[in-house]
């Protein structure tokens, strides 16, 4: 959240956006996202992407959702570069239902929309 919320010299900035991350509580091992990823029955493509993983010292992976709202300018049409960013992190309880992205979870589709009206909707 600091690199997102400071400005070219390190101090606060007024952001011009705030955004909302939403993880799942329990992330998957590295292992299990190389396995995810390769092409099924493909052992040298696991090894590359297991590989990968460790050279890049990612030992665990959680997929996410990102929700980013703009603050409005007076002029619509300004294009905005190198704005700043206000983020929230949260991670989204897994129930019996599955996880975050288990469309028939109800329990994280409640929780999800919840933070999303109290941290950036309202």
């Amino acid at each position: 959240e600091h690199l997102w919320n400071s400005g070219n010299d390190g101090t606060a900035a007024a952001s011009s956006a705030d955004g909302i991350l939403f993880t799942n509580e329990f992330p998957l091992s590295s292992e299990t996202y190389a396995g995810r990823r390769a092409v099924p029955n493909d052992e040298n493509d696991l090894k590359r992407w297991s590989e990968h993983l460790i050279s890049c010292e990612i030992h665990s992976v959680s997929p996410g959702l990102l929700f980013v709202k703009c603050h409005s300018t007076q002029d619509p049409m300004e294009e905005k570069r190198g704005g700043i960013i206000t983020l929230k992190h949260f991670c989204v309880p897994k129930s019996t239902l599955g996880s975050i992205w288990t469309p028939h979870n109800h329990h994280a589709l409640s929780f999800t929309r919840q933070m999303l009206w109290q941290n950036i909707l309202h």
